[in-house]
């Protein structure tokens, strides 16, 4: 199958779904990206206007610079003024763009829970999140990390990096089994 029947199957099942989309007024989705393109996975979310929890379970790989030469096509739909999403669970990560892709999609996002695969470093993604959360997400008041193994030293470097670089006052950091959770006011 090449790409144009690709996106036209696409294309078709958004159309023929659009009014149960807006019929149906869904609160949560689960839902595995890995072969819906990014446009079109947008494009669902902004038919899906009542949606408050999103649970992915695996995406396709975004590019480094898929948002910055995609960003006039985010607003196009609308997308991160409309959603009500505050609670969002990403279960398979490839790299950080993804997570970067939702905390632009999902503004209002107030729990934000990641699974953190073995090659990444849990400190780096703990560290982006916060910095987004100052900056953009200024709703985000609930992060877990969910690591293979975590330990207590896990918790002790990740607050010493919170503390160090200032970009919490207030918070609470816990573990629980393989859940490493950050609140904070």
């Amino acid at each position: 199958m090449n790409s144009n029947s690709f996106d036209e199957q696409h294309r078709l099942f958004m159309n023929k779904f659009q009014s149960t989309f807006v019929a149906v007024q869904f609160t949560r989705l689960k839902i595995n990206c890995k072969d819906i393109p990014i446009g079109i996975f947008i494009r669902m979310i902004h038919l899906l206007p009542n949606l408050d929890s999103l649970e992915v379970l695996s995406l396709p790989n975004i590019q480094s610079n898929w948002l910055s030469n995609n960003y006039g096509s985010m607003h196009q739909f609308s997308t991160p003024i409309d959603n009500k999403i505050t609670n969002v669970n990403l279960k398979k990560i490839i790299n950080i763009e993804q997570v970067h892709f939702f905390l632009y999609l999902c503004p209002r996002v107030q729990y934000f829970q990641v699974n953190i695969p073995k090659h990444m470093d849990y400190k780096m993604l703990g560290r982006f999140n916060l910095i987004q959360a100052k900056t953009y997400n200024i709703y985000l008041r609930f992060l877990s990390l969910c690591i293979k193994n975590a330990n207590e030293d896990m918790i002790h470097n990740l607050q010493k990096l919170i503390d160090s670089e200032k970009l919490l006052s207030n918070y609470m950091i816990k573990r629980f089994g393989n859940y490493i959770c950050l609140k904070w006011n």
